[in-house]
């Protein structure tokens, strides 16, 4: 028998929705829109979680890095290291280097400070010249040129009381000055940039720039070659007809200016004249007695003037240049005054004059010498020989040269041609034949 038959259903698969036929394309658009976008977040994700895993430390055997996927090869942290040191010590070069070419203006505030650390002292801290009475007798002696007018007193006063600037309080004061030939000159406001630099007191200072300086050309000193020898110590300025070995400098200030700068100002124009003076006396191998001063400068404000003397000396391993005060007169509280202040002007400016031509003609007597050809010592041997050999004496019969001359001589008398000669020659062989030789030409005509 056969058993009942258990009734099987039918599981029918569970179909999407058949879309709408009336539904808008603009829907199906935004649909596929989405699904796009979907699909774009995966693969940026995928390709995120590709870059990152490539640059991950894989463990094996030795530590291994791997590759971007550029292709290039990582640089390693030693090359970084060394670019970025090298790059600091560029940037830390570059930084001295600018440093070291910043220098300090002679007009900034913090100029007198710095010149009198550099050894360049003031007037307060300087000692007396060895020869400071020398000095001060020189610039208080009688001139012989005639004295100024009252009129050229009054003049002057007027002038400078309505001077506005230093250029025109320079102007006009500078009238008191004697003027000298060609080859001794003076010029105004010019730095002095072939000074040598880091000498010690010029150290992180600008180049000088006097007011005025006073000295001889450069061509005066021919044939010495001074700028050769002894450089911008000695010529300052690169000018073919440069003012060199200058002894005398001067600084002005208009009325009522700071003084005290106009001071520190010719203490460093004295230095550099002083240093330069120094090495020329080195070529000399004969330098300055110590203590005494030959270089000189002077300030003025139209109102005062004021000298002073300028040396150097060494002191606890360091040059100090010393600026000591000569003198100090007013220029228009009186006439007499304005008569005292122009004569010691004008002597300062002649001991400076007769200074400079004293050492150039010392520089070029010994370049000179130096360069002077000597005499060979065996001509000099040889001269010294000969002399010697013609003062001997010879019997009449042994002498050589009067039995050459003896047919020559024998028609003139013997005390004629003695009468030639000096008594104390008359024995000399060599003086009898010269004198025989004599007679012989004048016979001859």
């Amino acid at each position: 028998m056969n058993p009942p038959l258990t009734p099987i259903r039918k599981r029918w698969a569970s179909q999407r929705p058949l879309p709408d036929p009336h539904q808008s394309s603009s829907v199906s658009r935004r649909r596929s829109s989405r699904i796009e976008s979907k699909q774009r977040q995966r693969d940026t994700q995928t390709s995120q979680l590709l870059k990152a895993t490539s640059y991950m430390r894989v463990p094996t055997s030795g530590p291994v890095e791997a590759s971007p996927p550029s292709g290039k090869e990582p640089k390693s942290n030693s090359s970084q290291s060394r670019k970025s040191s090298r790059s600091s010590a560029k940037t830390k070069s570059s930084a001295a280097t600018e440093s070291s070419s910043k220098t300090v203006s002679t007009t900034d505030s913090s100029f007198p400070r710095l010149v009198f650390e550099n050894g360049v002292l003031d007037p307060l801290n300087s000692a007396p010249p060895e020869n400071l009475g020398n000095l001060q007798d020189r610039l208080n002696r009688e001139r012989d040129t005639e004295s100024p007018t009252k009129s050229e007193y009054q003049d002057f006063v007027y002038r400078t009381q309505e001077a506005p600037n230093e250029q025109t309080m320079s102007l006009e004061t500078s009238k008191l000055l004697k003027e000298y030939g060609r080859g001794y000159r003076r010029v105004y406001n010019q730095a002095l940039n072939d000074f040598p630099k880091s000498m010690g007191f010029n150290t992180g200072l600008s180049a000088p720039q006097p007011d005025m300086i006073e000295g001889l050309d450069l061509r005066e000193f021919e044939p010495f070659p001074v700028r050769q020898d002894l450089g911008g110590a000695a010529v300052p300025t690169s000018e073919n007809n440069a003012t060199t070995l200058p002894h005398l400098a001067g600084e002005w200030k208009a009325g009522g200016k700071d003084r005290i700068q106009a001071q520190t100002q010719a203490a460093y124009d004295g230095a550099c004249m002083v240093y330069g003076r120094n090495k020329a006396r080195l070529f000399l191998e004969r330098p300055d007695p110590a203590g005494h001063a030959y270089v000189q400068t002077f300030t003025t404000d139209g109102t005062t003037l004021n000298t002073f003397a300028n040396y150097s000396s060494k002191s606890q391993n360091q040059v100090k240049y010393y600026q000591y005060p000569t003198s100090s007169s007013f220029l228009i509280s009186s006439y007499e005054d304005f008569k005292q202040s122009r004569r010691r002007l004008r002597n300062q400016q002649d001991d400076a004059n007769e200074t400079s031509v004293q050492l150039r003609d010392e520089l070029n007597e010994k370049w000179s010498a130096n360069h002077r050809s000597p005499v060979a010592p065996s001509v000099a041997a040889e001269t010294a020989d000969s002399t010697a050999a013609n003062s001997y004496d010879y019997e009449d019969g042994e002498d050589p040269t009067n039995q050459l001359l003896a047919e020559y001589g024998a028609s003139f008398d013997k005390r004629s041609v003695l009468e030639y000669l000096p008594r104390s020659k008359r024995r000399s062989s060599c003086d009898y034949a010269l004198a025989c030789v004599v007679l012989i030409f004048v016979d001859s005509f």
